[in-house]
């Protein structure tokens, strides 16, 4: 990929002249800061529209929640003290249930629990421990 850094630039007759080099960036390096920067700039706006969730003591599992337009990701931050070993399990319409591995979700953090979930899937917070716990979700 190509980088373009102007010298100088001139009004000649209405017209704008620019003298410059250009130089060269290995395509892999920028295109993958690009790519990342706009992930999270996408899982930022996201979150922007963030529920809120509660899972009983004495339960493994939140409620079923469905994802909606503005996200690509299912996203959780943990409420309280305590890290939680949580995990987003997918009721997809074709039937049955599929989850991901377990992940360590720290407390006023956001965590990406699932990555590119299709728009209007089902969901729920499987959760490794049956203590409370409450916070936010963002899908």
């Amino acid at each position: 990929m190509r980088a373009y850094f102007p010298k100088a630039v001139a009004t000649v007759g209405g017209l704008v002249l620019t003298a410059g080099f250009l130089a060269s960036a290995p395509a892999s390096a920028t295109s993958s800061g690009q790519q990342t920067s706009a992930q999270e700039q996408q899982a930022k706006a996201c979150r922007d529209y963030a529920k809120s969730y509660t899972k009983a003591k004495g339960k493994k599992n939140s409620g079923t929640a469905t994802t909606g337009r503005r996200c690509a990701d299912i996203q959780i931050k943990i409420g309280g003290s305590k890290k939680r070993k949580v995990r987003a399990c997918l009721k997809p319409s074709s039937g049955g249930t599929k989850c991901g591995g377990f992940k360590t979700a720290k407390p006023g953090e956001w965590k990406n629990l699932r990555k590119n979930v299709a728009d209007g899937t089902k969901f729920y917070f499987n959760f490794a421990s049956k203590a409370y716990s409450k916070g936010k979700w963002a899908a």
